[in-house]
């Protein structure tokens, strides 16, 4: 992006991060013109992990790439290593296909292959499921200052 460093309070990434070729790198530059302390949210569909319905992500996602977009993107992947602490997460469809995730971008922590974070911090797929409550209601408006 053609954007100076720490130019926005917040960045909101709807629909983007399944269908870059390099994930990683989109959500890199996201923290990068993000302020720090301020928001990254991310509007897309990440992968289930349980059971048939993983098993059924994975199967299709070699067509859906062809067409353009992924099925099987993993968020604790997505977000590995990087200054991003998830804050909030809302299922957004009554299949829970979509997800809104709000991270805080936390720059003056930045983790580094050589220094990874500890294990308390580290959002992996199990502890990402639990890190908030699959109880939460989910708000009709999804606009990204209700999120």
């Amino acid at each position: 992006m053609d954007f100076p460093d720490n130019s926005f309070d917040s960045v909101l990434a709807a629909y983007v991060i399944s269908t870059v070729p390099e994930p990683r790198m989109a959500v890199q530059e996201m923290v990068r013109v993000c302020k720090e302390g301020g928001r990254i949210v991310f509007l897309n569909h990440f992968k289930n992990g349980r059971g048939w319905i993983s098993l059924f992500e994975k199967s299709v996602s070699p067509i859906c790439r062809r067409i353009g977009f992924r099925t099987d993107l993993d968020l604790g992947i997505i977000l590995k290593n990087t200054p991003l602490l998830v804050n909030q997460k809302r299922k957004l469809h009554r299949f829970h296909f979509w997800k809104a995730v709000q991270c805080i971008n936390q720059k003056s922590f930045i983790p580094s292959i050589e220094d990874p974070l500890p294990k308390s911090k580290r959002l992996t797929e199990e502890n990402e499921m639990n890190a908030i409550p699959e109880s939460l209601e989910i708000s009709q408006d999804c606009s990204p200052g209700s999120i």
